[in-house]
């Protein structure tokens, strides 16, 4: 579905929809316990200490902003985005292998 929003030049979705991938993949992690009345602030407060918190915190900001703020995103800002989701990936693979 991602791949989709790109393809149809939708990065306000594709935002939407990879952060909604990241909390996901954060949870079955066990780094949050995902809630649907818990906030993104929530989510950060859990995920402090974590390595990929500060990845996780400016993925957060580009949300709320083209989400809430409805910031427009373009192609360059939306491969920015893909950067800091592989960041986030790449710490929690190393925090799974006994990494950090």
């Amino acid at each position: 579905m991602i791949d989709k929003a790109v393809e149809a030049g939708n990065y306000r979705e594709a935002v939407r929809l990879l952060y909604q991938k990241t909390l996901k993949e954060l949870s079955h992690a066990g780094l949050i316990d995902w809630a649907a009345n818990k906030t993104n602030y929530d989510y950060l407060c859990e995920i402090d200490t974590h390595p990929s918190s500060g990845s996780f915190r400016k993925l957060t900001r580009i949300y709320e902003y083209t989400e809430y703020g409805e910031f427009g995103i373009d192609r360059e800002g939306f491969k920015s985005v893909r950067k800091l989701y592989g960041r986030v990936n790449k710490q929690l693979s190393r925090g799974r292998n006994g990494k950090t």
